[in-house]
């Protein structure tokens, strides 16, 4: 029963303290803000739901595992959400491709095949060389850089190729198994439902929650003294809250976290009457050189059930 101090009741706060808690560890989370969650949080509108960050998670054992624990039903997306569509001259194409990069493409899953060793992405390639390297600049404008901006809304030609790739390449041990469901899950209730159910499973079990009680170092001068009251202690927040934290007592940590660059993407959710007939799908993706400023559209009616009570939301 060693005690663990949690500092930040995020998504990665509250799963730390979910499995250090299942360990058999006596867990304290704190909180700088009024409500659990982080940016994670779903507000409920006469229209439908509104997910102010992140719509649901990719699915795996270890999700499905949480979801299970605390009593949360796991849906899957609709069927009309394996149509997804990629803006190209004017108009969204579920294959964005023309005949050239269609060929280009069926050659490396060729080589992908029987000559592995020659598509994998090297330590220093980003995902622009690399997709442009293997798959020609077609596939790597419409195809690949699109579908990376849509998962991590970053700069593609600074994103690294072999820590998004590299376990495509790398053999899996014969004892893998799948998720129940494949791609996106969430919580009929959306994404706040999970993080409301992990916190009153959490409090069930002995988990201490403090809101409004936060670490800083503004406030606590002496960081490394509140560190050893605590220890050990976890720091689940942003990194550049996480550098100030450590800047006195991990000087070289925090001076790596403070370099970390995060997206500074906005997201706005819509309502409308009527959507258009062609694009009943996933969603729409906008690569960068049809120099829109957006990185794509997500029709929420056409992914999760439930989530529109009337009229349709992008």
């Amino acid at each position: 029963m060693k005690k663990v101090s949690i500092i930040g009741a995020g998504f990665s706060g509250l799963t730390a303290a979910f499995y250090l808690n299942r360990a058999g560890f006596d867990v304290e989370v704190l909180e700088s803000t009024e409500r659990v969650g982080g940016l994670l949080s779903t507000l409920e509108t006469p229209h439908g739901l509104v997910e102010t960050a992140a719509n649901g998670l990719l699915n795996s054992l270890l999700v499905e595992d949480l979801f299970r624990a605390v009593g949360v039903p796991l849906i899957g997306t609709e069927r009309s959400a394996r149509r997804r569509f990629i803006f190209r001259n004017g108009r969204f194409r579920r294959w964005p491709l023309g005949l050239a990069g269609t060929v280009r493409l069926f050659w490396f899953l060729i080589r992908y095949l029987f000559s592995k060793a020659s598509v994998t992405p090297l330590a220093s390639e980003s995902v622009s060389a690399w997709s442009t390297r293997v798959l020609g600049k077609e596939g790597a404008d419409y195809l690949v850089e699109p579908a990376l901006q849509g998962i991590y809304a970053g700069d593609v030609t600074r994103l690294s190729a072999s820590l998004i790739f590299l376990r495509f390449f790398e053999k899996r041990p014969k004892t893998h198994k799948s998720p129940r469901l494949r791609g996106s899950v969430s919580a009929p209730g959306g994404m706040g439902q999970l993080m409301s159910a992990l916190e009153k499973y959490l409090r069930e079990r002995g988990v201490q929650i403090h809101t409004s009680r936060g670490v800083s170092a503004e406030h606590d001068t002496d960081f490394v003294a509140i560190v050893a009251r605590l220890n050990p202690v976890v720091v689940a927040t942003n990194p550049f809250a996480a550098a100030n934290l450590l800047a006195s007592s991990r000087p070289s940590d925090a001076e790596i976290l403070a370099k970390i660059e995060l997206s500074p993407v906005v997201t706005t959710t819509a309502f409308f009457k009527s959507t258009h007939a062609r694009s009943k799908g996933f969603g729409i993706l906008f690569p960068r050189v049809e120099a829109r400023r957006m990185l794509g559209i997500l029709k929420n009616n056409f992914i999760f059930a439930g989530r529109v009570s009337q009229g349709f939301s992008e």
